[in-house]
């Protein structure tokens, strides 16, 4: 059982990867971008809010922080943000078999197509979902409710998250940590070869059902009616903590 769950969770954290490179490789090789911008001016630029907000890059540095106004809304430093960045709209892929999917079609998504070796800032309207697609990236999170990650060879912390929280992921050193104010329906992680630590709050706690290979964990007893965490790891440090 645990060789089967080792190999299952290397593949699915392997393809992750791959997926990950395949899919921003052909982001970059698209001409232009639709900004649907409020305004644009130089190393800061200004969109109408989307229910879900995807970035997807490698070799960059994202910060992700909810804020209290009306818009989406990046900042590049020190670079003019056109040579930053590819904005897109979900709307736009409904007829593009290598960019769109389903369910950022559906929810007429923002997509941020981030170039190599950028630094962006993005602030979001409270409540907008966010997936993060990067490879050998460092990003942060904040404040954000529903989080999808999809990485490697990342450095990925997130702050203050609450709602649903995925992450599949491979080499990455990840740290979470759940809000204590707002309510986390659910943990779903998968990792392989990398470190994953959690936060639960203590108020709450958790009720934690990990699948391990080769890994070393630590985590505190369940609590009946916490917050439900999956974790499947191979070759990995997990850490669940209630704090």
């Amino acid at each position: 059982m645990k060789q089967r769950t080792m190999v299952g969770v290397g593949l699915v954290a392997a393809g992750a990867a791959l997926w990950i490179g395949g899919r921003f490789g052909r982001a970059r090789r698209r001409a232009g971008a639709t900004f649907g911008s409020l305004g644009i001016a130089g190393q800061r630029l200004e969109l109408e809010a989307a229910p879900l907000l995807v970035i997807r890059g490698a070799h960059d540095e994202v910060n992700v922080v909810a804020g209290d106004g009306p818009h989406v809304v990046v900042h590049a430093m020190n670079r003019d943000l056109t040579r930053v960045v590819h904005v897109r709209r979900g709307d736009d892929d409904a007829n593009d078999d290598e960019v769109g999917d389903d369910e950022i079609v559906r929810s007429r998504a923002l997509l941020l197509m981030v170039h190599p070796r950028s630094r962006i800032d993005v602030t979001v309207p409270r409540g907008t979902a966010v997936r993060l697609e990067v490879a050998k990236s460092r990003s942060a999170l904040s404040g954000i409710d529903d989080v999808d990650v999809r990485s490697a060879k990342c450095s990925l912390t997130l702050r203050d998250v609450a709602g649903t929280v995925r992450i599949i992921s491979a080499k990455d050193d990840i740290e979470v940590e759940l809000s204590s104010e707002r309510k986390t329906r659910a943990v779903d992680v998968t990792v392989a070869k990398g470190r994953f630590a959690l936060t639960v709050p203590a108020a709450r706690g958790g009720v934690y059902r990990v699948n391990a290979a080769k890994t070393t964990l630590s985590a505190p007893p369940s609590v009946e009616g916490g917050v439900p965490v999956r974790v499947r790891a191979a070759r990995s440090a997990v850490l669940i903590r209630a704090a």
